[in-house]
């Protein structure tokens, strides 16, 4: 059965439209993730910060 060609339109559209929003939520975890990570970091560096200023 063929598709009429406002329906392939729609389909396409659809699926352009899923695929941007999977994307936006990938990016969105990717970027809380990251904020995450780096906050790790900067603690981390406290740390080793403190440790030099104790064995000093």
């Amino acid at each position: 059965m063929k598709r009429s060609h406002s329906q392939q339109i729609t389909i396409g559209l659809g699926l352009a439209l899923a695929l941007l929003v999977a994307n936006t939520v990938v990016s969105y975890r990717n970027t809380l993730k990251l904020i995450s990570n780096q906050r790790l970091v900067t603690h981390t560096q406290q740390v080793l910060i403190e440790l030099e200023a104790t064995l000093a």
